[in-house]
């Protein structure tokens, strides 16, 4: 498995240990099959939590920095970059995790959403969130629905509008269109 798939699962795996979060997603309307469809997870409030997974799973620290998943404090240790958050997992157009985004459960603590920075694999000014669910609805329909964030995506996809895409924490690029008409 990939370390995006790693994490993934480990952020899905906290989320259903955690009811607090489960209930703040349960409070926003979305139920167990909309968690699962968009494989929401949960990053405690640890900071370590992620980066002793991922090295139980055989994951090098290279390769944890590498992905952005953590970060190095001045002190020159690593740390997990999401914490106390939901995790919106980021898919590519055929599927691949790509990158996380992360929204904080509780209003008192900021930023709002914390976006993971490029990567090999990720490219915020050409990713559509969504993409890889709405994409055949989209070519059904003929329309797209662009909106402003993860938590909107979900939404249409829950009241059977699955053709909602969003950009990753930019403004809307030249290149956003193109991925859209690909």
């Amino acid at each position: 498995k990939s370390i995006n798939q790693l994490a993934a699962q480990h952020f899905t795996n906290n989320l259903h240990a955690n009811t607090a979060a489960l209930e703040y997603l349960h409070k926003r309307n979305l139920d167990d099959q909309i968690i699962q469809t968009f494989w929401l997870g949960y990053a405690p409030d640890g900071y370590y939590d992620l980066i002793n997974y991922l090295k139980k799973m055989g994951c090098s620290t290279e390769q944890i920095l590498e992905s952005w998943l953590c970060k190095t404090g001045p002190s020159g240790d690593i740390y997990d970059f999401f914490r106390k958050r939901i995790i919106f997992p980021i898919r590519d157009v055929v599927n691949n995790i790509v990158a996380f985004a992360g929204r904080v459960t509780d209003p008192q603590d900021s930023p709002k959403y914390l976006n993971l920075g490029d990567t090999p694999l990720y490219d915020k000014s050409k990713t559509l969130y969504g993409i890889h669910l709405a994409k055949q609805h989209i070519a059904e329909h003929k329309c797209i629905i662009v909106v402003e964030g993860y938590m909107d995506v979900i939404g249409l996809y829950r009241i059977g509008l699955p053709i909602g895409l969003a950009t990753c924490g930019t403004p809307l690029t030249e290149a956003h269109p193109k991925q859209i008409k690909r």
